[in-house]
C-alpha cells in the first residue's frame, strides 16, 4: 500500500464511483433543490404568459422601448441651423 487512499485519484479526476457502499445514495443538498425551484417557477411564468398574455408592466415597459426606439421608417430629426452672428450652427 502506498498510503494514497484510493479516492484521491477519483477526486482528481472529477469523476465519482457508482453507489454500491453502504452509504446513502446522492441525495440533492439546498442549492440542488433551489436551482430546482426556480426553473419550476420560470416554466409556470413562461406557461402564464402564453396563456394570458404579457403583465402590466412587461406591456407598460414594451410599449415605452417601442415610444423610444428609433423607427427606420421615419427620418431622423436634423438639428435645426440658425445663423448666430452670420455663422450658421449645425
Amino acid at each position: 500500500m502506498s498510503g494514497i487512499p484510493l479516492t484521491a485519484g477519483i477526486e482528481a479526476s472529477n469523476k465519482r464511483p457508482p453507489h454500491d457502499g453502504p452509504g446513502p445514495a446522492f441525495e440533492p443538498g439546498p442549492a440542488d433543490l433551489k436551482a430546482a425551484k426556480k426553473a419550476e417557477r420560470k416554466a409556470e411564468k413562461e406557461q402564464r404568459r402564453e396563456v394570458e398574455g404579457p403583465s402590466r408592466t412587461e406591456s407598460i415597459v414594451q410599449s415605452i422601448k417601442a415610444k423610444f426606439s428609433s423607427d427606420s421608417s421615419t427620418p431622423k430629426k436634423s438639428r435645426i441651423e440658425r445663423d448666430r452672428d452670420g455663422v450658421p450652427i449645425s
